[in-house]
């Protein structure tokens, strides 16, 4: 199993989001203005985590998890990804954990599956 980054201290909140756009998928997280962030990247919003602290953490995660996929997007390249269902029922179900799930214990614990 892979241990993602751990987190330093942390409290920002927000939303991590995903957002289809074609064949490509964007993981971002806002602190502020999901609606703006969904229009900007002129796609369908999938997702929305919302998280009381740590979410630049939590989006840098799963930015790691699946490095090997990130392609060249509209924007900010790095956030753009080509994902497989398999690659979304991850992020689903991590959605569903942290729900039941204290944050701080997600983010600094969070491995691959």
């Amino acid at each position: 199993m892979q241990r993602l980054p751990s987190v330093r201290q942390s409290t920002d909140t927000g939303y991590v989001y995903v957002v289809k756009r074609g064949d490509m998928y964007k993981v971002g997280f806002t602190r502020q203005g999901l609606k703006r962030r969904v229009k900007a990247c002129d796609g369908t919003l999938l997702l929305a985590m919302p998280t009381k602290q740590h979410v630049s953490a939590l989006e840098r995660a799963i930015h790691q998890r699946f490095k090997d996929k990130q392609v060249e997007g509209p924007g900010f390249k790095r956030e753009w990804f080509k994902l497989s269902d398999s690659d979304l029922d991850w992020i689903r179900n991590l959605n569903h954990y942290i729900l039941r799930n204290p944050i701080d214990e997600t983010v600094d614990n969070l491995t691959a599956q």
